[in-house]
Order: structure tokens, then C-alpha cells, then sequence
């Protein structure tokens, strides 16, 4: 069974050190709210696509850098 997109990001963003909180889906993209397990805070980043539209690796990948900029 294919997965969907948040449960890809999850798993991309666990890979990375942080734990997918939650996907807050608004008129002009998505909120999502992250956990870092090293230091325990969390986050939330604003982009500008939603999710569930994510289509190509590109999109994870640009995704993952802004959150790990955020994380800084």
C-alpha cells in the first residue's frame, strides 16, 4: 500500500533527529509543528505548499533544510 505524503515526511524528518507533530493545513500552504529529540524543543515552520501536494524527492529535500535552518 503506497504511503502518503505526511507519513513520508515523517519518516524523512526521523531520519533527520526530529518527531512530526503535527500538519496544520491553512489557505496559503501548511504549519507544521516539530519536535527536536536532541533538545527536546518544538518547533513550527510555515511553507508554502501543502503537503499533501509534495510529488518529488525536490520537495522533501527543500523541506527538510528549511527545518533544519529553523532548528538553529
Amino acid at each position: 500500500m503506497p504511503k502518503t505524503p505526511s507519513v513520508l515526511l515523517r519518516d524523512r524528518m526521523s531520519r533527520q533527529g526530529f518527531e512530526l507533530l503535527d500538519i496544520y493545513h491553512v489557505k496559503r500552504g501548511d504549519l507544521i509543528r516539530f519536535k527536536d529529540r536532541t533538545t527536546g524543543v518544538v518547533r513550527v515552520v510555515s511553507i508554502e505548499k501543502h503537503v499533501r501536494d509534495f510529488i518529488d524527492e525536490k520537495d522533501y529535500e527543500e523541506l527538510i533544510k528549511k527545518i533544519l535552518e529553523s532548528s538553529k
